[in-house]
């Protein structure tokens, strides 16, 4: 029965971390696919400080 316990304790552990890493992967994901679509808006020109 404690054995069990145990692996119940370490399952809901190790499922609330893998859930708190996919947010912050997901988050950082986002971060960049922001950064990429403004990045590609710009003039070529622009991204080198450059007047076109």
């Amino acid at each position: 029965m404690v054995d069990r316990l145990e692996y119940f304790a370490f399952f809901r552990k190790s499922t609330s971390l893998y859930r708190a890493y996919n947010v912050k992967v997901t988050i950082m994901l986002v971060d960049m696919a922001d950064f990429f679509i403004k990045q590609n808006k710009k003039k070529p020109a622009d991204l080198f400080g450059q007047q076109a």
